[in-house]
């Protein structure tokens, strides 16, 4: 991930923390103390979601398709909840509605999908450097909404984390904005 940040040119606006072994054993009050961000809710993950219904000789269809992909990457805070209708929804908007709702259906991704489709293990997965660049990334609305506008994610590695401003993730990762709570 650090040159992935290095290649988008965060390196200057990017702070790295390393930490320890049992931190996600720790409560997310303990997690933003450690990392010392301003709240629990600047704390966010990425997840790997499956469109379980994804067809792939539909109209359109193209694995990594932005508006009609297989895969998307999720980047959530942890005190949010997603709501995979709004996800649903989403998406059907995104492809301008060609494709029929029947033929979304959403899901976590199995850990080694998820691994195989961004290089990162589980409490580590980042929007910078997939493996697989065309992996689509949304932004959860709620993000951008953070006061002060800053953000804490996984930095390629479990036992690392990183600081950035959500305006520079939001830039660098060409990511989708959307209401999906």
């Amino acid at each position: 991930a650090a040159k992935a940040i290095e290649a988008h040119g965060l390196n200057a606006v990017t702070r790295f923390y390393p930490v320890e072994s049992d931190y996600y054993d720790w409560t997310l009050q303990k997690r933003a103390f450690r990392l010392s961000a301003p709240s629990e809710d600047h704390l966010c993950k990425t997840l790997v979601f499956e469109n379980t219904r994804y067809v792939p000789s539909a109209p359109g269809a193209d694995p990594f398709e932005p508006f009609n992909s297989r895969y998307y990457a999720v980047t959530v805070q942890y005190t949010g909840k997603l709501n995979t209708q709004r996800l649903i929804n989403l998406v059907y908007e995104l492809n301008g509605k060609k494709l029929s709702k029947k033929n979304f259906n959403f899901r976590m991704a199995a850990e080694d999908t998820a691994i195989e489709l961004t290089g990162y293990n589980r409490g580590a997965i980042t929007p910078f450097g997939f493996s697989n660049p065309a992996l689509p990334t949304i932004l959860c609305q709620s993000v951008v909404s953070l006061r002060p506008p800053v953000m804490y994610i996984g930095a390629g590695h479990i036992d690392w984390k990183m600081a950035l401003p959500i305006d520079a993730f939001v830039g660098a990762t060409r990511c989708v904005v959307a209401d999906l709570e």
